[in-house]
């Protein structure tokens, strides 16, 4: 069920949201977030710690749970966190359900955003969203490329320079082809700077190098698409549903072209979105039907979202995939549940209501 006007697909998620509301004077809610004050423009692409909320975003998250009646608490990283499991604090809250929404990744490292589903799976604590093994795995952009090109799911082309200094398997973009230039493992466009888009040649070669020892990791160059960009959220429970999608437009332009969104556009949320499906019904019913399919290849479980570049010919590429999509304000789930007649609230309600059904 991937349509989201379809009455039925929102009937099942208002049911997951039913179930926690019944619920929610017994859920207690644990947010581990990394924080930063004054979130601004940023320039230097390279540092990964970046990837924080803001003090106004985290009040945003909080203030959404503890609206819809859930006890909420807030972790500072995943350190404290850890020693509040590892110290008895779930103890603390008897007869109650709890849940734990992350989106914290301290380190460095391809599972750094494991960390916190690992220790409530260890410790049998409910977890919002994927496992720790679909939240690594969705972190490498090479891999999910690959994975979702063998099952016949449009993707760009993709290659993969390695921290050595080589091309995986000697395989190189041909000279003169359009392309972006990724880190392997990050997300929230770190690593993406205004020069990420080139042609292939000897000085992208270059550039290429000195960018996978910048960032201390691989990077993944992918066959640049050309046209516009949209986010679909996926919503995984007994079945998965997917919805909008959000359209993204940049100065009010919503057919892209060469624009792409680089880290400090998206740090800065120097972009908007709009709804695809109103403009382009058939390419959006398509979208969603990808998206579904591409979260159920890798295992998603909860909130989880699939970019897309769709070609000026119509054709969609995942671009991209999220474990643990931003629920701010500004995003393309608040978005997406803002224009169905949903407030944030019900949107987490919903989320944890997930995470509680048997």
């Amino acid at each position: 069920m991937s349509d989201e006007k379809s009455a039925g697909g929102w009937l099942t998620l208002a049911q997951y949201r039913d179930l926690a509301r019944e619920k929610a004077n017994n859920i207690a809610v644990m947010v581990v977030a990394n924080v930063v004050e004054n979130k601004g423009g940023a320039t230097d692409t390279s540092d990964r710690s970046t990837e924080y909320f803001s003090e106004s975003e985290l009040e945003q998250i909080v203030f959404a749970f503890r609206s819809f009646g859930f006890y909420c608490d807030i972790f500072f990283g995943e350190s404290d966190f850890i020693r509040w499991v590892e110290g008895g604090g779930p103890k603390h809250f008897p007869g109650r359900s709890i849940v734990i929404y992350s989106a914290a990744q301290s380190g460095t490292g391809a599972g750094r955003k494991s960390l916190v589903p690992a220790i409530c799976a260890l410790h049998g604590l409910k977890f919002v969203n994927s496992d720790p093994y679909a939240t690594s795995l969705a972190r490498h952009k090479f891999h999910c490329n690959a994975i979702l090109s063998s099952l016949q799911i449009s993707v760009p082309k993709c290659w993969w320079y390695l921290e050595s200094g080589e091309w995986l398997d000697g395989n190189l973009p041909p000279q003169g082809a359009r392309i972006i230039t990724k880190s392997t493992y990050e997300s929230a466009s770190i690593g993406i700077g205004a020069d990420a888009l080139k042609t292939y040649n000897a000085s992208a070669q270059v550039q290429i190098a000195a960018l996978a020892k910048q960032l201390n990791q691989g990077v993944v160059v992918q066959e640049f698409i050309e046209g516009s960009e949209a986010e679909t959220p996926v919503i995984s429970g007994a079945s998965r549903i997917a919805i909008g999608p959000a359209g993204i437009s940049i100065d009010n332009d919503r057919n892209l072209g060469s624009q792409f969104l680089d880290y400090d556009r998206v740090y800065a949320d120097k972009y908007e979105f709009y709804d695809f499906s109103a403009e382009k019904a058939d390419c959006a019913s398509e979208l969603r039907e990808l998206a579904v399919r591409a979260a159920a290849a890798l295992g998603l479980g909860g909130f989880s979202r699939v970019d897309f570049r769709i070609s000026r010919e119509g054709k969609p590429y995942v671009t991209d995939i999220s474990t643990t999509p931003h629920l701010v304000e500004h995003s393309a789930y608040s978005f997406c549940f803002q224009a169905a007649g949903w407030s944030r609230a019900d949107m987490v309600g919903l989320l944890v209501g997930l995470t509680l059904a048997p």
